[in-house]
């Protein structure tokens, strides 16, 4: 599986899992909702990769990458319902449909306010296997 590929995966099935909020993916349009109520940013990235074998052909390439969520809720809503969304986030990769990506536990950051927004971002890292 190359990145592009685990890029593809992770962001078809985050949007036919994730029903909690909209979500903004990386390079397309997203208006937040107007009514201020919470969304998800997602972006997937890569972590760089090592040589997992001798010999070859195919050589295998052990591929690291992370998710990385970042929750909005508006700000002076308290911090329940960003780190119940945070909480939702970690349970749905945590049971993660068997694919060729395997996911690590994964934690929310420190919690931040800005403008009129309270975000809490959430990492999961992941690897997978590149054969080539």
């Amino acid at each position: 599986m190359r990145h592009a590929e685990a890029r593809a995966e992770i962001e078809t099935r985050f949007a036919a899992l994730w029903v909690a909020t909209p979500v903004a993916f990386e390079n397309v349009a997203f208006e937040p909702p107007a009514d201020d109520s919470p969304w998800v940013r997602l972006a997937v990235v890569s972590d760089g990769a090592e040589l997992a074998s001798i010999g070859g052909p195919p050589r295998r390439h052990r591929c690291h990458g992370h998710v990385s969520l970042e929750i909005s809720v508006p700000a002076g809503s308290g911090s329940r319902a960003a780190h119940d969304l945070a909480d939702q986030a970690l349970d749905l990769f945590a049971g993660w449909p068997v694919s060729e990506l395997i996911f690590l536990a994964g934690a929310p950051e420190p919690a931040r306010q800005s403008g009129q927004a309270y975000r809490v971002a959430v990492t999961v890292p992941f690897r997978h296997d590149d054969l080539r």
